[in-house]
């Protein structure tokens, strides 16, 4: 189960945003993101700081710049919810998502804090009508790339991207033991999901699986 957090302070967004992504990112009918909200500074850090100490941390954040520390607050430009994320729980998404993104301190922070470090995280402008469904596009693409690569490190034992352990590992393979259960959830996962993959998880998966892109879905064996 995906966990995501959504921190902004208009009620009203803040819920048509929490039901679209717990719609849009559902699996099946009991398999729903947990989707969980925040509306100032303050409450957003409690649940972040609990779900670490929980070990139950967030797969994706989703952060409004401007947010009030407390309720009937002014809202102002906060960068200390982003830096909580990347410190308890660094393999996280962070998305912001502001009608301000051209904001010199907005673009101070993404390429102090994330452009330098070459993290996936990203920007979305509230003032594009759009933003939802691209929105939707890029966690797809990171949360069900990075549930594929977590299973193909379990199975092959692949940490890495190098060519050189990719071919240690699928000669591996077939010298270890693996349950027939777990190949099949990546082969399922793998063909459910190929079209939201980005370029380079399918370019992990191509050089374990051999991949027949022509059919609809897709069909894959291993190499």
């Amino acid at each position: 189960m995906f966990r995501i957090l959504i921190v902004e302070d208009i009620i009203g967004v803040l819920r048509q945003l929490a039901e679209f992504l717990s719609e849009a990112l559902s699996e099946s009918e009991t398999e729903r993101p947990k989707v969980d909200t925040a509306e100032t500074v303050r409450e957003a850090k409690n649940l972040i700081e609990t779900a670490y100490f929980n070990r139950r941390p967030y797969h994706a954040v989703l952060l409004d710049f401007n947010l009030p520390m407390d309720r009937g607050h002014h809202p102002e430009i906060d960068e200390s919810l982003c830096l909580a994320v990347r410190d308890l729980m660094p393999t996280a998404l962070v998305v912001h998502i502001s009608a301000f993104i051209k904001d010199e301190q907005i673009e101070r922070h993404m390429e102090k804090l994330h452009i330098e470090t070459i993290d996936r995280s990203f920007t979305l402008s509230k003032l594009n009508v759009n933003y939802p469904l691209q929105l939707v596009g890029k966690l797809k693409a990171f949360l069900y790339g990075a549930r594929i690569e977590g299973q193909i490190d379990s199975l092959f034992g692949w940490a890495s991207g190098s060519e050189a352990e990719g071919r240690k590992a699928e000669s591996s393979l077939r010298d270890r033991r693996v349950t027939t259960h777990q190949l099949a959830a990546l082969s399922r996962d793998i063909v459910s999901h190929w079209k939201d993959l980005d370029g380079p998880v399918r370019e992990r998966v191509q050089k374990l699986f051999d991949v027949d892109g022509s059919a609809d879905p897709i069909r894959i064996s291993l190499l």
